[in-house]
């Protein structure tokens, strides 16, 4: 297929800006990493460190043994490896849609280049950034948590309450008093019966009596 120089010129365009997404990508991917704890921790920078959001206060720094380490050295691995195949994926499909299959090293040569300028410029500012953007949205999500979760505790403690004290004032109170009057009945019983036992052994000694007269 004949291509003209200017079509060769927006085609290489074009690969310069998929180079720049998937620095873009990479970018993201690296702040993904890091919020998970697979990076530099943003408590680390001394600037952030000395800085105390009220309410939810600072959150402690993560510690990492030898074997998170380990752990963490193999998530960026497998991280790495996951967008080197999403990369190769969206350059084949960007050859195969805007050049129909056929290769151009120029086309390479445009990602690459369009890749490098970014983590040059945008990627450094970003990589320099990563804590302050890490603390941000760490600190937005600790805050929303906390305006969350906050109420439905202050409101589940009220409710816990007050369904223990109308517990007690009904469940304990009629357990309590059914209770009380199965002891008194049984009391009542005894009573009845000693008393009955007492007059049997009245009235007998008495009829003893009068047949010995």
């Amino acid at each position: 297929m004949d291509v003209s120089i200017g079509e060769h010129i927006t085609l290489l365009g074009y690969s310069f800006l998929v180079g720049i997404l998937l620095g873009a990508l990479y970018d993201a991917i690296r702040l993904i990493r890091t919020f998970f704890g697979l990076g530099r921790d943003y408590r680390d920078s001394p600037v952030i460190a000395a800085i105390d959001p009220p309410l939810i206060g600072k959150r402690k720094k993560r510690e990492r043994g030898k074997t998170t380490k380990a752990a963490v050295t193999s998530a960026v691995f497998v991280f790495d490896m996951l967008y080197m195949l999403a990369a190769t994926a969206v350059t084949v499909i960007f050859v195969y849609h805007a050049y129909s299959g056929t290769p151009r090293g120029f086309a390479l040569l445009g990602e690459v280049v369009g890749f490098i300028l970014y983590m040059k410029t945008v990627g450094r500012l970003t990589a320099r950034a990563a804590s302050y953007i890490f603390f941000a949205v760490d600190t937005t999500l600790r805050y929303i948590v906390f305006f969350t979760v906050t109420p439905i505790k202050f409101i589940a403690v009220r409710l816990a309450r007050a369904a223990k004290r109308l517990w007690r004032a009904t469940v304990v109170r009629a357990v309590r008093g059914a209770a009380a009057n199965v002891s008194s009945a049984r009391a009542e019983r005894y009573i009845k019966n000693r008393l009955e036992k007492t007059l049997s052994a009245i009235a007998s000694s008495v009829g003893e009596s009068g047949t010995e007269k």
